[in-house]
């Protein structure tokens, strides 16, 4: 077993004058932006600052140099900048009353703990901690994962079969608060991808959505830092006949990019050896690429019970620039083509098991009956002590379930409300919530006919498919020869099954609610719980009356 260590960040020495370099750029910058990398590590060079260097005398020759650079500073400028070259945290931070710290670092590979007061301690640690796998172990890509209340960077490869490896390498968590946990890890993580991506010799995924909730020259009202766990790009193509636009991708920067490449394939080539490389320019915001206007968005999926939400923002040219450099440089990084990594962004406030789970309680009793059994016989049965209430606590309701042996034991659970759904008049929300969700359930209003309600039932039951299909394609259960469809493909499914029940005078509602799939019939149901667990997307549709009709 491998002992645990603690540490400060302070006693984290830096792994090489890069990040030494890294350390005093991205100091230096916030009060010279005309101050860049290339002139950092010119300084470092030269200086070569080692460990137990003192740090006054350091200050001294660092100011200097720096005046040679064309960069005045004051001497209390310089010790701060000077500390942060040979630790992780400025002048004053050392030489002030200790506080307790509001990060926690824990490398998976050698179990280190770090503790720090900002993002900005933690930068070199990360580095540490990452360059022995990109530097000795070739690792490609890195990917940062960030969560609620954790950020993970991992390591990204395709090992033998194709199958994705995603190993951790570090984890950061917040220490009490987490409200504001995230103020200041763009900065940290933009200085991971400077150090990796800038010298070709990783690409780092993640980035781009914590960047965009982190910049100062938006209104981050509606995304701010926070929002990072919650918001993915969207690449649309808006162009022509296609003036509201279709989806081309969703997710992080590789799975845009690689579904961009694929979007720009002829039709008719679906070879692997048929290639066409995009050649991309920038005009209005916009990447265009052999006759398409592909425009990037900022999207955020907020969940309040059962409806969901989606706030989106369009990318200015500044951030759409930034990431056309950045995917040619990931793209040259991989030989000229990018790699398929089939990794959409997961939202764990969408698709996680909650503590507990609404159910219909007459249809619960009933059940029940079937059995000869009412509540309080339960639970003179089971020993158990719960209230007959709509909500059930997850465990306690699987345990009832596994003894009511049901074959559907999803129709226990309690639809939304239409007051609890929200109604789509675009294929926005649909597209968001497609890939998070694994089944669908519908409900028609009675005010129906049985031609439409019959209409209903083939389109949703067409949507359906067309979401297995795409489940059955990313986890590699169905595959195709050649290269992969696109998810265009399948993204254009939510815009017909809305147009089509509009186009019948049907208006539709939308939100999510679990699902609960017996594994009975499976073939290794012997090796499997009873059951597995899931998120349903919730569709109600009614006669549409709105003034619009």
């Amino acid at each position: 077993m491998t002992a645990s260590t603690s540490a400060s960040a302070d006693a984290i020495s830096f792994a090489s004058p890069q990040s030494q370099a890294l350390a005093l750029w991205t100091f230096i910058k916030l009060k010279n932006p005309d101050f860049n990398s290339q002139a950092a590590l010119g300084v470092v060079q030269r200086l070569s600052p080692q460990p137990g260097d003192d740090v006054k005398k350091l200050a001294k020759r660092l100011r200097a140099e720096l005046a040679t650079a064309g960069v005045s500073i004051k001497h209390v400028t310089a010790l701060d900048a000077a500390s942060r070259m040979l630790s992780s945290q400025g002048w004053f931070q050392r030489h002030s009353p200790a506080a307790a710290p509001r990060l926690f670092l824990r490398s998976v590979i050698n179990d280190q703990e770090v503790s720090a007061m900002t993002w900005q301690e933690l930068l070199p640690v990360l580095i540490r901690q990452c360059e022995p796998l990109v530097v000795a172990s070739h690792v490609r890509a890195l990917h940062v994962e960030v969560g609620e209340k954790m950020l993970t960077v991992n390591t990204l490869e395709h090992a033998s079969g194709e199958k994705l490896l995603h190993v951790p390498i570090v984890l950061v968590i917040p220490n009490g608060d987490t409200d504001r946990w995230l103020d200041g890890a763009s900065t940290a993580i933009e200085g991971l991808r400077r150090r990796f991506e800038e010298t070709q010799e990783a690409v780092v995924e993640g980035v781009a959505p914590l960047q965009l909730c982190s910049d100062p020259e938006t209104d981050n009202a509606s995304f701010p830092p926070s929002a990072a766990p919650f918001a993915e790009l969207v690449l649309m193509r808006v162009d022509g006949d296609y003036q509201d636009g279709y989806e081309i991708a969703r997710g992080n920067e590789f799975t845009c990019w690689s579904q961009f490449e694929l979007a720009c394939q002829k039709d008719s080539d679906r070879s692997e050896d048929i290639w066409v490389t995009p050649e991309v320019n920038i005009a209005d915001a916009a990447w265009m690429c052999r006759g398409g206007r592909y425009v990037w968005q900022l999207a955020k999926l907020s969940r309040n019970g059962t409806s969901a939400h989606l706030t989106i923002r369009e990318l200015d040219e500044k951030a759409t620039r930034k990431l056309l450099k950045r995917y040619l440089l990931a793209r040259s990084r991989f030989g000229g083509r990018m790699e398929h990594f089939d990794l959409p962004k997961a939202f764990s406030h969408i698709g996680a098991p909650g503590e507990n789970y609404r159910v219909d309680t007459r249809r619960l009793n009933d059940a029940l009956a079937n059995h000869g059994l009412t509540w309080d016989a339960y639970l003179a049965e089971c020993g158990d002590d719960v209230p007959l209430t709509p909500e059930l606590p997850v465990g306690f309701l699987l345990t009832l379930l596994e003894r009511l042996n049901l074959d559907n034991p999803a129709s226990i659970l309690l639809a939304p409300s239409r007051a609890e759904l929200r109604r789509v008049d675009s294929d926005d929300l649909l597209r968001a919530l497609a890939p998070r969700t694994d089944h669908v359930r519908y409900r028609s209003s009675r005010r129906l006919d049985d031609e439409l309600k019959g209409f209903v039932r083939e389109a949703i039951q067409e949507f359906g498919d067309g979401m297995r299909t795409r489940m059955l394609m990313t986890s590699g259960a169905l595959q195709i020869e050649g290269r992969p469809l696109p998810n265009l493909v399948y993204a254009a499914e939510a815009e017909e099954l809305r147009a089509g029940l509009a186009a019948r005078g049907l208006a539709m509602y939308v939100g999510i609610m679990p699902n609960i799939v017996s594994t009975k019939e499976h073939p290794n149901a012997a090796q499997l719980p009873p059951f597995a667990l899931g998120t349903s997307l919730f569709i109600d549709v009614d006669l549409d009356e709105s003034e619009a009709v």
